[in-house]
């Protein structure tokens, strides 16, 4: 679309491709559509939904925003008005999931009340991008050994099926290989102790993945994208239920109540692995770095093992509970 590069007018980015905002308004107008006119209590402004709902004109102050999404309308009342989405759902997917996640961890197994829209999940999956790149063609493994000689790579993979146990991802006996995007993070999740020496193998990507990646939905999925209003406000609807999944593989887990609190996360990956995903990416809940759970490690080898001894633990998020 851009033909030209220079110094941005708005956010004064030297050197970028630069377009004018009355050629994006086709794309905006779009998205426009999904909101409606409103003054109640929960209406806000076009230029807070666009960046609550989609992420977009969050690095400008509001009124810099405002004013370019007015030049991209070429409107400068409708900016000014207040509007809430049109056709929200009487309830919304986030709180369907908590039924679910209550009932696979306290009432039924394997025959559920509170059923997923699984073709909903399935479609809401295929519109978040899949890429690999995050890995930049490596991700690493770390193991806490119990000698002091390094585990042979060779035993770096994912561990037998008789070995596997309760996992974010996986179910007992049903091995996933747990890895991260940097050496740093993959130690970190094995929540060493000082004095504990540990392997790291580095794993090469030989084959293309395709990933479920759920680290920030709200950057991944362009709503730009999308042929037609009724597909776009679907996408907004389930937006913040996109968002809770991710963190529910990424919160904290105590090793008392993982293997019931795991039941509901286990059942989501193993959806997106029948959904034909080599594995699923998540933000790790000790860095700003990435986990995948990969489904199987056929399409990854062992290339390089370090050995690390950890010298000191940090705890820099403490807060008094009680007094």
């Amino acid at each position: 679309m851009s033909e030209q590069t220079g110094v941005c007018d708005v956010c004064l980015t030297p050197n970028t491709p630069l377009v004018q905002p009355e050629s994006l308004r086709e794309y905006f107008q779009s998205v426009c559509s999904i909101y409606s006119e409103d003054n109640g209590v929960d209406a806000e402004l076009l230029v807070t939904w666009f960046q609550r709902d989609w992420e977009i004109f969050t690095a400008f102050d509001p009124l810099k925003a405002q004013t370019l999404l007015g030049e991209i309308l070429d409107d400068g009342e409708v900016v000014r008005k207040k509007h809430l989405p049109r056709n929200i759902p009487e309830l919304a997917a986030v709180e369907k999931w908590t039924s679910f996640r209550d009932e696979i961890i306290c009432k039924n197994r394997f025959f559920f009340k509170h059923e997923l829209d699984l073709d909903l999940l399935n479609w809401l999956f295929s519109n978040l991008a899949g890429d690999d790149s995050i890995f930049a063609g490596s991700l690493y493994r770390a193991r806490i050994q119990t000698e002091d000689s390094p585990i042979p790579i060779d035993e770096m993979g994912k561990p037998a099926a008789a070995c596997a146990k309760n996992g974010r991802a996986n179910p007992v006996g049903i091995p996933y290989l747990y890895a991260a995007s940097t050496p740093e993070t993959a130690i970190a999740e094995t929540r060493p102790h000082p004095g504990d020496l540990l392997s790291v193998a580095k794993f090469s990507v030989t084959e293309p993945l395709k990933l479920l990646n759920l680290q920030h939905p709200r950057k991944t999925i362009s709503p730009f994208l999308f042929v037609n209003e009724e597909a776009l406000s679907v996408m907004r609807d389930n937006l913040d239920f996109l968002c809770h999944l991710g963190s529910e593989l990424s919160k904290p887990i105590l090793p008392r109540v993982a293997d019931l609190e795991y039941l509901p996360t286990q059942y989501l990956c193993e959806f997106i692995k029948n959904c034909g995903y080599d594995g699923v990416v998540f933000m790790s809940s000790i860095g700003i770095d990435a986990n995948i759970a990969l489904f199987d490690d056929s399409k990854v080898q062992p290339v390089e093992l370090n050995q690390y001894e950890v010298t000191s633990v940090h705890y820099d998020q403490i807060k008094l509970v009680t007094t």
